[in-house]
């Protein structure tokens, strides 16, 4: 009563195409959190810059002191 039938094609294709639907709004979404991590990233580096050059004057310093 159904249960043995066969997707037809027409049914397969539409199925195909709804996991290409899903699949590009994950994509999507991953490239969305991928310029979030880039910005967070290098937001880091240039906080890690500037604590560098904080260094750098903290020693110039240390040695203009002795």
């Amino acid at each position: 009563m159904g249960w043995g039938k066969k997707i037809t094609t027409p049914a397969k294709i539409a199925i195909v195409e709804d996991l290409i639907r899903a699949e590009e709004a994950h994509l999507q979404q991953l490239e969305q959190q991928n310029q979030q991590l880039e910005q967070q990233v290098n937001a880091e580096r240039q906080h890690v810059e500037r604590l560098k050059q904080w260094l750098r004057e903290l020693e110039v310093d240390l040695d203009t002191a002795l």
